[in-house]
C-alpha cells in the first residue's frame, strides 16, 4: 500500500479538480467502458455507473472512433 501524505492527496484533489485532471478521468473513463464491455462476462452495473460519470461530470474527453462514426454518417446522408 502506497503512503501517500496529506499534501500528495491535496494536490492530487486539486489536480482533479483542474480542467486537465477532469479530463484524464474523462478519457481514462471512455477507455476502461470501451475495455470493458468487450469482455466475455462484462460487469454491467459498473459499466453503468462509470456512464454515469462521464456523461454527467466527466464528459470532456471523446473517443476519436465516436467522432469518425459522426463524420462518416453525416457525409452520406
Amino acid at each position: 500500500m502506497v503512503n501517500n501524505t496529506e499534501q500528495d492527496k491535496d494536490q492530487a484533489f486539486e489536480f482533479l479538480a483542474s480542467m486537465r485532471g477532469s479530463y484524464i478521468i474523462s478519457q481514462a473513463l471512455w477507455k476502461a467502458i470501451e475495455v470493458m464491455r468487450a469482455e466475455k462476462h462484462p460487469e454491467t452495473s459498473n459499466i453503468q455507473d462509470m456512464e454515469f460519470l462521464r456523461k454527467n461530470i466527466f464528459n470532456m474527453y471523446i473517443d476519436e472512433k465516436l467522432i469518425w462514426e459522426e463524420v462518416n454518417q453525416n457525409d452520406f446522408k
